[in-house]
């Protein structure tokens, strides 16, 4: 990268916090694309949680490259996020999961928006999937941020990777909710969404977000469905919402309740706690109805054999489906692989 700015000016800080805890299988990974964009005012921090794996002997590898690392127990992922984001100096902050990877560049880009766009608080842009052995498996296109758009969907409105914000955003929102374990991101996306015009977007992958079994967002679906059910209750219990906010209300909470809905249906033994959640979005909003919706509430009357053989035989197709598509791009070159993903087309 050139030593200046476009217009002369020198590179604001960037300062990047990787939460950790025994990850030591992907961190080195995470570590090194940050490190290797190239920027040259990058502050980079690592608040491990006190790993037992290798995690703390991999860190210590990158020492000299780290404004600051630390491996002590903390109180989870938010609190880490917070810690680093206290210590840190940059005039933009983000965060990246230890499992999760930067695509080249995608800091430069994310700061170059920010740069010619003072007004917008963050920027984000697309992603894409990865497997355990940092295979391409598909990208994913983001898209504008609405309270309505928390509900059930393979792609999130927003993908928190490749998230950079201004640091004014912590006087303006605060620091991230710690008592929230999964859906801490969407919080405070609710958050910052109050502030019209104030999220940005490039169409470009900032980053890669990893898919394996123990990823929280596998292991917690329940937990995310009720925390992003009580955020959404407790934020429309505020008496000083805007008004801009305040008409997406009942449709904002019904998708919630259908997002509640769709994950407790995978549950057997929770069909009723669907069933009840489906209910709620209905009395709320009604566009929420659709075919899925009616096959989902149908399915929740089906005896729990039947349902087993439905999950059998969907999770076989699946697996089929994904063995043939990670086939297909682990056939690709390395280097076309890389262009397909800058470009959005694999």
């Amino acid at each position: 990268m050139p030593d200046a700015m476009p217009d002369g000016s020198p590179w604001p800080r960037v300062s990047i916090v990787t939460p950790s805890l025994n990850q030591g299988r992907f961190i080195e990974e995470t570590i090194r694309s940050v490190l290797l964009q190239g920027y040259p005012n990058l502050e980079y921090l690592i608040i491990d949680g006190g790993s037992t794996d290798e995690s703390v002997e991999i860190i210590k590898k990158y020492e000299k490259h780290l404004a600051h690392w630390v491996s002590e127990p903390d109180k989870g992922q938010a609190y880490a996020i917070n810690k680093g984001w206290r210590l840190s100096s940059g005039t933009m902050i983000g965060w990246l999961n230890s499992d999760d990877l930067l695509t080249p560049c995608s800091i430069h880009d994310a700061v170059a928006y920010l740069h010619t766009h003072p007004m917008k608080l963050l920027v984000y842009g697309n992603s894409c999937c990865i497997n355990v052995r940092s295979h391409l498996l598909r990208n994913y296109r983001a898209r504008p941020f609405r309270l309505t758009s928390l509900r059930l969907s393979a792609v999130p409105p927003i993908w928190q990777p490749g998230v950079l914000m201004q640091r004014e955003v912590l006087k303006h929102a605060g620091l991230l909710d710690e008592t929230l374990h999964v859906a801490l991101d969407s919080e405070y996306w609710i958050r910052l969404a109050v502030r019209d015009g104030g999220l940005g977007f490039v169409p470009r992958v900032l980053s890669c977000h990893r898919s394996h079994d123990l990823t929280k967002t596998r292991t917690l679906h329940a937990r995310k469905a009720i925390e992003i059910v009580q955020i959404l209750e407790s934020y429309f219990k505020q008496s000083d919402i805007p008004e801009s906010m305040s008409r997406v209300q009942r449709e904002s909470l019904g998708r919630a309740y259908l997002l509640a809905a769709q994950i407790f249906d995978n549950g057997i033994l929770w069909r009723s706690r669907s069933r009840a959640y489906l209910l709620r979005a209905l009395r709320l909003h009604w566009k929420v109805l659709s075919p899925r919706l009616c096959l989902l509430f149908a399915k929740s009357f089906l005896p729990a054999r039947m349902l087993r053989l439905m999950r059998s035989v969907h999770a076989t197709l699946r697996a089929v489906s994904r063995q043939s598509s990670e086939a297909r791009l682990a056939s690709i070159p390395d280097e076309e692989r890389y262009l397909l993903l800058r470009a959005g087309k694999a």
